[in-house]
C-alpha cells in the first residue's frame, strides 16, 4: 500500500508541475500554431494523468479537496479539449458518457455538502459544495447543447473556440488554485482560494473579447 501511495503521490506531483509549466505555452501562443497544439496536447495529457492519480489519492486519503478539483478540473479540461475536436460536428459517446458521470457525481458533491454543512463540518460542505455546483452547472450546459440542441446565441458557429478558451482556462486555473491552497501557504488563504480565479477570469475574458472583435471584424 505504500508503494502505490508513492507511486501515485510521485505521478500525481510531476504531472500536475508539467501541467502548470507546459499549460503557459498554449495560452501565450499563436492559436492554431505548432507550438499551441502541441503545447496544448501535453497539456492535455499531463492534466490526464493529474486526474487519474488524484481520484484514487483522494480516496485513499479521504481528501474532498482533491476529489473535487480532480473532477471540477479535467472535466473542463475534458471538454474543452473535445470542442477543438468536434468543433461542429457531432457529439460521440465518450462525450455522453463523461457528461452523464460528472453530472451525476456533481449531484452527489452537492449532496455530500448539504450533509457535511448540516453536520457543521463547513469547511468540507463549503468546498463540496462550490465544486460540486461549478461541475454541475458546466454539465447542464453540456446537457442542453447534447440533447436539447441549444446554440450560443453570441458566438453562434465560433462557440466551439470560446468554449475551448473557457474551459481550458478554467482547467487551469482550478489547477492552479489547487496548486496554491496546498503549497503556498504562506500567502493568505484569502488570496490562494481567490487570486487564481479573479486574474484568470479578468485574462480570459480580454483573450475572449479579443478575438470576439477580430472575427467581428472578419469579413
Amino acid at each position: 500500500m505504500e508503494n502505490l501511495d508513492w507511486a501515485l503521490r510521485s505521478t500525481h506531483i510531476v504531472s500536475g508541475f508539467t501541467a502548470l509549466l507546459v499549460g503557459l505555452v498554449p495560452m501565450f501562443t499563436k492559436k492554431g500554431g505548432k507550438k499551441h497544439v502541441k503545447g496544448g496536447r501535453i497539456y492535455f495529457w499531463a492534466m490526464t494523468l493529474v486526474f487519474l492519480t488524484a481520484i484514487p489519492l483522494s480516496l485513499l486519503k479521504s481528501n474532498y479537496f482533491l476529489f473535487s478539483v480532480a473532477i471540477f478540473s479535467y472535466y473542463a479540461c475534458f471538454t474543452g479539449w473535445r470542442m477543438v475536436k468536434r468543433k461542429n460536428g457531432p457529439v460521440e459517446i465518450m462525450d455522453h458518457i463523461s457528461l452523464w458521470l460528472t453530472l451525476i457525481t456533481s449531484i452527489g458533491m452537492i449532496i455530500f455538502a448539504l450533509f457535511f454543512l448540516f453536520s457543521q463540518r463547513t469547511g468540507i460542505g463549503i468546498i463540496l459544495l462550490v465544486f460540486g455546483a461549478i461541475c454541475f452547472l458546466m454539465s447542464l450546459e453540456d446537457f442542453l447543447k447534447y440533447y436539447r440542441g441549444r446554440k450560443s446565441k453570441r458566438y453562434g458557429q465560433r462557440a466551439w473556440f470560446f468554449g475551448h478558451i473557457g474551459r481550458i482556462g478554467g482547467s487551469y486555473i482550478a489547477a492552479f488554485t489547487a496548486f496554491a491552497v496546498t503549497n503556498l501557504e504562506f500567502w493568505s488563504p484569502m488570496i490562494n482560494w481567490l487570486g487564481p480565479t479573479v486574474i484568470g477570469s479578468i485574462i480570459l475574458t480580454r483573450v475572449s473579447r479579443k478575438y470576439l472583435k477580430k472575427f467581428q471584424q472578419t469579413p
